[in-house]
């Protein structure tokens, strides 16, 4: 009886001196639904306008800076109106020579639009341009559409605003 009341002892001390683990930092089951299954594809609509270009002397070439949060995990597509319609960048235009480039700033702060074409001579654009960027997620990303393509990738992902 005495062991019987001994092994009782050490057991029961032994739960009570076990220490509970801090669960604060788990997620809870009402939270699960939470979670942001399908990111959001965004949609970036920009008119520049001749003044907000600033010229970059390394690259030879007018920069236009849209500051936005990184990307990260994601890609990010443009295309600029030229007289053909909306054309995927980078769009070179055989008539004047420039070409409108977008530098991928995946985890940078800033989603930067060229204007170029070589010459440290280059003027800046005389005339607004209108630029549509999206963001496509990658878990969103279908391998069957074009993304150089305005009208494939509008009827797919969605209207560009």
């Amino acid at each position: 009886m005495k062991k019987l009341l001994f092994i009782s002892t050490v057991v029961a001390v032994g739960f009570s001196s076990c220490k509970k683990e801090d669960m604060s930092d788990y997620v809870k089951k009402d939270e699960i639904n939470t979670v942001d299954t399908n990111p959001k594809i965004e949609n970036i609509d920009k008119t520049i306008t001749p003044y907000e270009w600033s010229f970059d002397n390394i690259s030879n070439s007018w920069e236009y800076s849209h500051y936005h949060s990184p990307i990260g995990d994601g890609v990010l597509i443009g295309f600029v109106m030229s007289t053909q319609g909306k054309q995927a960048l980078p769009y070179y235009d055989a008539n004047t020579g420039i070409t409108i480039g977008l530098i991928d700033q995946t985890y940078s702060d800033e989603i930067k639009v060229t204007y170029y074409n070589g010459s440290s001579t280059l003027d800046r654009p005389t005339y607004d341009k209108y630029v549509y960027l999206k963001i496509i997620p990658s878990s969103q990303i279908n391998p069957n559409i074009d993304l150089t393509d305005f009208e494939a990738v509008e009827n797919y992902y969605g209207v560009f605003e």
